[in-house]
């Protein structure tokens, strides 16, 4: 006779099913057409791509001075609520390397990210231990999500950038991975379907994506990127 599933274990097999769904939908952000995106290297050397959105950004007619209030408010009201350990929210920090979503923190390793603001789209990879000044906050209540990009030039006091956004997805290995639920992390907000989810990922689905946060190729990309930056900045007065 065929043994019934507990309440339990048909709990966890819906969740590994939900998980297996949900990072399927975000590994098809990274891969349209079977092909890897072109990622930007932000931490590590310049991002014409990253300065373009910080200068769409002011440039936006509708960035008025009470619009920017309005979002500096929502943002800190995410971020109190994340770090309260509120669900439904998500701080990511690209200037820390961490997530903080629930009543979980995780300390972030290599990463791929996208980033859709209106028609823009920006694809960025972080190696293990690169920061860049960009944080995102997204509320599942309100169906928010910001970027906060501080763009720094030679004897700037510019003020970061409030930028709304349509879309964004993460892929990231987490760091100390025997601590916590999961050998990865994935988050994915869509605006327009109203979708926002975030979770740890276990190691037997994360795998194909651990393997390409290593590639030999990216990895190659990436030292290439950072020695021609590292020599820009020498050769400067």
């Amino acid at each position: 006779m065929e043994k019934k599933l507990s309440k339990k274990e048909k709990w966890i097999i819906k969740e590994i099913l939900w998980q297996k769904t949900k990072f399927e939908e975000t590994c098809r952000q990274f891969y349209p057409d079977n092909i890897v995106v072109d990622f930007n290297f932000p931490a590590v050397g310049d991002d014409d791509m990253f300065k373009y959105l910080y200068e769409e950004s002011v440039r936006n007619p509708f960035n008025s001075k009470e619009q920017r209030e309005r979002d500096n408010k929502s943002i800190l009201q995410i971020h109190q609520n994340a770090w309260e350990c509120k669900a439904g929210n998500i701080e990511v920090r690209f200037d820390e390397g961490t997530i903080q979503f629930g009543n979980s923190k995780c300390g972030l390793a290599n990463m791929i990210a996208m980033i859709r603001f209106g028609c823009d789209c920006v694809y960025a990879f972080f190696n293990e231990g690169d920061r860049y000044d960009a944080q995102i906050f997204i509320e599942n209540a309100s169906e928010k999500a910001f970027l906060v990009l501080k763009y720094h030039e030679k004897d700037s006091n510019k003020e970061a950038a409030i930028i709304s956004l349509d879309e964004f997805y993460l892929l990231a290995r987490c760091c100390n991975e025997e601590s916590v639920k999961g050998t990865g992390i994935m988050v994915g907000y869509d605006w327009m379907y109203k979708n926002i989810y975030c979770d740890f990922v276990e190691n037997v689905i994360f795998s194909p994506v651990k393997e390409l946060l290593s590639a030999d190729w990216l990895q190659e990309k990436w030292k290439k990127i950072k020695e021609a930056n590292e020599k820009k900045i020498e050769s400067m007065p």
